[in-house]
Parts: C-alpha cells; structure tokens; sequence
C-alpha cells in the first residue's frame, strides 16, 4: 500500500478534522521533497533537524508552523511506518 493511503487511513482513524489531513500531509510531502523523495523508512531523526532548520532559516516560518511541521512528522512515524523505523 502506498504511503499515501496508509497516511490518509491512519488520519481518518484519529478522527482529525479534515483540516488537519490536509496541512499534515502538506508538510509530510513537504519533508519528503526536502529529502529528495527519499522514503521515511530510509530516513530517522538526522533528517528531521535539517528539515525543521531549512523552514526556520530559508522559510522563516514561524515557531508555531515548525511546530505543526514537526508534528506532522511525529505522526508520519508513529502512526504510519513500523515501530522499528523511528
């Protein structure tokens, strides 16, 4: 199953607004892309401070959207990938 689906069953389950499936799943393609599509599965922790500092500096985001990002992340890898991954 792509991970596309498995995001939006995992979401839909949670019962988030739909707002939220949208923006968190923004910010996961937005992660991905950074990463140059690499898949989560090949990425940990080390891939999440760049990501979150490129918004910061390059962005100039706010503490509040780092946080929404960073939560979306969180949620990719606890909710959506195996355990063992993060």
């Amino acid at each position: 199953m792509r991970l596309q689906q498995r995001y939006c069953e995992a979401v839909r389950q949670m019962n988030y607004s739909y707002a939220t499936e949208k923006t968190y799943w923004q910010w996961i393609r937005q992660f991905l892309l950074f990463h140059k599509m690499r898949h989560p599965e090949q990425m940990a922790e080390a891939e999440i401070t760049p990501f979150l500092s490129h918004l910061a500096v390059k962005k100039n985001v706010s503490v509040a959207t780092q946080r929404i990002a960073l939560n979306s992340i969180i949620f990719l890898y606890r909710k959506i990938l195996p355990p063992a991954v993060f």
